[in-house]
């Protein structure tokens, strides 16, 4: 009797703890079944095309870019939990420059290309943020929007906003007496092509510091342009000068006249009978 009775609370005790296991795995199956979510808030790639790294620009530079939608990207049954891009901002040094306003669900690439105008001279940067929604979703608790940005990679660039600066420093407003004159200036800046035009004829194409030979004598005047390395042309003062080579001094000798020749002859004969 004994036996049975121990055979018995055994069993018993086997079933109860087996009943409680499986109440607990439930429970944590419960659990985890009305918690989980998903989050829809992948980033989409934007790409952009200009300006390129480094690059040298003008004062209005195109912008040029694409964003297109990621693997996550994904539009629920339900019409109000979608993911799309709602607005991009245009930082400038780090600043807002402009914002777009884009609404859209991103089934193709969004695509966008505009100058942005009257940059400052000098390097700056470029980002673009991407403002987007996406949504979250749960069986039991449904659905809710999330908001979330993208960033592109940093663009350097430097903005040649005015044209260069030419300083003559060795033509003046003055009188020369020499037909070849040395012609020295500087520039403010790196430039593609340096030219002149002397006396208003056309540009001729010069790499640097020359000489302006054989002048004429007369009035003359000289124009400097140099071109940077975006296109800006920057032009010196036009500078007047005159040229005036002095003549060089003649030896003149007088003719004989003669009868003055006869006479010395005559002269030079008497002297000699006298001897």
């Amino acid at each position: 009797m004994g036996k049975k009775t121990l055979i018995t609370a055994s069993i018993i005790s086997t079933l109860l703890i087996s009943a409680v296991a499986g109440t607990q795995f439930v429970s944590l199956g419960t659990a985890n079944f009305f918690t989980h979510t998903e989050t829809y808030n992948t980033p989409p790639t934007i790409s952009i095309f200009s300006p390129t790294q480094n690059e040298a620009t003008p004062s209005n530079l195109l912008l040029n870019f694409t964003i297109t939608k990621s693997f996550g990207w994904n539009v629920s049954i339900l019409s109000h939990l979608k993911n799309r891009l709602v607005r991009v901002k245009i930082l400038i040094d780090g600043q807002l420059y402009r914002s777009i306003e884009a609404d859209s669900r991103l089934f193709s690439p969004f695509s966008y290309s505009e100058y942005l105008q009257d940059l400052a001279d000098g390097m700056h940067t470029l980002a673009l943020e991407a403002f987007c929604e996406g949504w979250t979703y749960n069986i039991f608790m449904g659905g809710g929007k999330l908001w979330y940005t993208a960033f592109s990679d940093l663009i350097n660039f430097t903005v040649y906003a005015n044209p260069p600066q030419i300083l003559p420093l060795s033509v003046k407003n003055k009188t020369y007496e020499a037909s070849d004159v040395p012609l020295v200036f500087t520039v403010n800046e790196t430039v593609s092509q340096i030219s002149y035009s002397l006396d208003g004829q056309e540009n001729l194409t010069i790499g640097g510091n020359t000489t302006l030979a054989g002048l004429a004598n007369g009035e003359h005047n000289i124009t400097i342009y140099a071109t940077d390395i975006v296109g800006n042309i920057g032009a010196s003062e036009t500078i007047y000068f005159i040229v005036e080579v002095p003549f060089p001094a003649i030896l003149v000798i007088a003719p004989i006249a003669p009868a003055t020749v006869v006479g010395i002859g005559l002269l030079v004969y008497f002297k000699k009978r006298k001897r």
